[in-house]
Order: C-alpha cells, then structure tokens, then sequence
C-alpha cells in the first residue's frame, strides 16, 4: 500500500503529483536529518563529548524548517485547483508525519542536552557499562528512523507494520534499563542523582520510539 503516490501517477494532475514528489523529497531529508541527529548525539555519549551534543542541539532549527517548508507545501496543494479527492488524505497524511518527526526532533534534542549535562566538567564521567542501556535504546530508535525513511522513499506503508515490534523492543529496553539503575540505588544510595539522570536520558529515548 503506498504512504504517498509516485509523480508518476495516472489518475493525478501532473502539477499536484510533483507537489507530492517534492512533499516526500522533504519527508525523506527531514528524516535523514534526524537519524543523523541521532547518531551524532548517540557518538557524543559514547565519546564524553559535550560540544558534539551541544552542537546536536544549536542544529535542531533545521527540524523546525523542515516542518514549516512541509506544512506550507501542504497548504499550497490544498489550495490547488486539483480535482483528486483521493489524494487529500496523502497531504494529511504527509503533515502528520512531519508533525511526529518534529517532536522526535525535539526528543533529539532533549537527549543531546541530557548527554552534554552528564558530562559537566564538574561531574566524574560515567561509568561506560551504566551507558548500554541507553545505546540499546538509542539504536532501536535508529532502526525505526530507518525503516520510516526507506517506506517513504519506496512508498510503501506494509513493512511500516513492523516498526509496532520495534517500538515493544524499546518498552521492555526501557524497564530493564530502569530496574538495573533502581537496584544500582538500592546497593548505592550515592547514586541516585546519576540513576535520574540516566533514566531520563533513557525515557526521552522511548519517547522517540512512540
């Protein structure tokens, strides 16, 4: 089933159908701009490295310009004179997905903020085995970018289903990830301002994955 149809589509104007090529042009930037996102904060966390999650952050403007340059593409089309009832609900569509790509955006760079303050100079460093449950998540995350980025371009919604199995894999990560820092607590009663902290960094994760 296609998310949103070719520019080579039949029954469509030739003027609204490279309205929708462009719309999903956008999609696919914008959700290539967010995996890279991801992956520079996920490199900043694994590196210590507060000016790349710092720099993650003074980037996020993109994702609000991507969001705007797609919700005035749909508003132009919608205005078009196009007789194609059928491909209203692909604009709709289109706007919607931007609006979740947007608040993964806004995750990303919660996250990124998260990883810059847990590296304060005036803090120690982390303890790398603490960090793996943040990794698990933040991969899975990245798996879900992923395979929402190759539907669009392919225009095809049916593996988009397997994401629903994705998103389960980043719950359970998140309670396991949990339990192991409440028990880290539990032994260490001086841990539990780094034990937030974590299970912040893990919580805006999933959040990414819903």
């Amino acid at each position: 089933m296609d998310i949103l149809p070719d520019n080579s589509n039949q029954y469509g104007p030739p003027g609204f159908n490279a309205e929708l090529a462009q719309l999903r042009n956008l999609l696919t930037d914008m959700t290539n701009f967010l995996t890279c996102q991801l992956e520079q904060s996920m490199q900043a966390l694994d590196n210590g490295d507060r000016a790349l999650a710092q720099k993650v952050m003074s980037q996020n403007t993109a994702i609000d310009q991507y969001k705007t340059d797609i919700d005035t593409g749909v508003m132009a089309a919608l205005a078009g004179e196009y007789d194609v009832t059928d491909d209203l609900r692909h604009l709709t569509s289109t706007a919607q997905i931007a609006a979740g790509l947007k608040k993964i955006g806004d995750g990303i760079k919660e996250f990124a903020r998260l990883v810059a303050a847990l590296y304060d100079p005036n803090t120690s460093d982390p303890n790398p085995a603490v960090l793996v449950d943040i990794v698990k998540i933040g991969n899975l995350v990245k798996i879900q970018l992923n395979k929402l980025q190759a539907a669009v371009e392919n225009r095809e919604s049916d593996p988009l289903y397997s994401l629903l199995q994705v998103k389960l894999d980043c719950e359970n990560e998140l309670q396991q990830g949990l339990k192991r820092q409440l028990n880290a607590v539990v032994r260490d009663a001086r841990m539990i301002g780094r034990a937030v902290h974590l299970m912040q960094i893990m919580k805006v994760l999933e959040g990414c994955g819903e």
